[in-house]
């Protein structure tokens, strides 16, 4: 089976591929393959004998939306070590790494089938996981701890910049996130019909809003503060009621804490409103619950951490370490709010709602969005996240 060069795998090959790996005992036919990935740029296969399985994830050639665009397969490499290291900084929030082979650019890692991806549990199963904003914290503090300036040896850190530098994949964010959002360069953004005066008129032609938006741009191409997962969202969070585990980590790299913290505020706020649509209040008050915890258990966890020196100067400057990341976190949820809304990659959160729900959903969201970029410096205490649901009507 091992050809000793890179082959795109499929469902049959896979399942081969693995028991030449030695995952399943036998090449006989209760080995079984299913592609199961949804995603753009990989191929994701769940391969079992019926009493164990294994998930299989290759990097492809080339995005499944544009076969023009290639990327380099080692981003495969990068996020097996991302997995690694996340589990290194908070054991057991990622799935395990059985496996990693270089010349395939693809890895063998745990089967979390006992999950629910978090967007789904939120929006299609109308769940709520009251422990979330709790696990979800650890995770944040422990690496900003453990990867940043704070608590991590300087010259180590500086070799972990190194390693984790994702020039790709970082310039597909600095494309979607900041550019395309600002000014629909390529002409692939839409909104519904009702909302398209609006966002040529508080986004194509905001120059206030540009230059913020420039700003965050800018830091998060040389803020090299902690080891970021890169697109933590509730589409990449597994849950069921034991905890979380965080996936998808091939976007990995070394960037601002608050984009982060900021993205999956964004994705929480969207859930938020899709509760507040479909008149499920247990859904908006968790929501709004989960948004105002995680910045103050961030930074509760992250000062008290063992790692983080006690002395004055210490906590001066450490405070005003904390209040810069809340600050980022407030803008770039806003920024994520609004690509969310008018970028090709959207929203389920959004998408999914009835065409009139649906209008009102993308201005309200919209201009939460444009609020949260422009007066991010109103955010710099934890406690302020409260007050977002005051400033946004209700």
């Amino acid at each position: 089976m091992e050809k000793g060069e890179y082959f795109a795998l499929d469902e049959k090959s896979a399942a081969e591929y693995a028991c030449a790996k030695g995952f399943f005992c036998s090449h006989g036919a209760n080995v079984r393959c299913k592609e199961i990935g949804d995603g753009n740029m990989n191929y994701i296969y769940r391969i079992s004998d019926g009493e164990k399985s294994v998930i299989l994830k290759q990097a492809g050639l080339s995005t499944r939306l544009s076969s023009e665009r290639s990327i380099s397969r080692k981003r495969n490499r990068r996020e097996a070590a991302a997995l690694e290291a996340e589990n290194e900084i908070l054991p057991g929030c990622a799935p395990k790494v059985y496996l990693y082979d270089e010349t395939m650019d693809c890895m063998f890692m745990e089967d979390l089938k006992d999950y629910t991806v978090l967007r789904k549990a939120l929006i299609e199963e109308d769940r709520i996981f009251p422990d979330f904003a709790e696990q979800i914290s650890s995770f944040l503090a422990e690496t900003w701890v453990r990867t940043s300036d704070v608590g991590k040896d300087h010259i180590q850190k500086k070799y972990q910049v190194k390693r984790f530098t994702n020039p790709e994949l970082c310039e597909i964010s600095e494309r979607l996130v900041f550019d395309e959002a600002m000014f629909n360069l390529s002409g692939k953004n839409s909104v519904e019909p009702e909302n398209e005066l609006f966002v040529k008129t508080n986004i194509y032609q905001n120059e206030t809003l540009h230059q913020e938006a420039g700003k965050l741009k800018y830091r998060y191409m040389t803020e090299a503060q902690a080891l970021l997962h890169g697109d933590l969202h509730t589409g990449s969070i597994f849950v069921n009621e034991l905890g979380m585990k965080i996936f998808d980590s091939e976007f990995a790299f070394y960037g601002p804490m608050g984009y982060d913290i900021g993205n999956l505020i964004a994705h929480l706020l969207l859930a938020r409103e899709n509760a507040r649509q479909n008149q499920k209040p247990a859904g908006v008050i968790w929501a709004e619950n989960t948004v105002s915890k995680i910045p103050e258990l961030f930074v509760v966890k992250g000062m008290d951490h063992e790692q983080v020196q006690k002395d004055a100067f210490e906590k001066i400057l450490n405070k005003w370490y904390y209040m810069g990341i809340l600050e980022d976190t407030a803008g770039y949820a806003g920024l994520e709010l609004i690509r969310r809304v008018v970028g090709s990659a959207k929203a389920e959160d959004i998408v999914s709602l009835g065409q009139g729900k649906r209008a009102e959903a993308e201005r309200r969201i919209l201009e939460m969005g444009i609020d949260l970029v422009l007066n991010r410096n109103k955010f710099r205490e934890p406690g302020a996240f409260k007050n977002m649901f005051v400033r946004s009507g209700s």
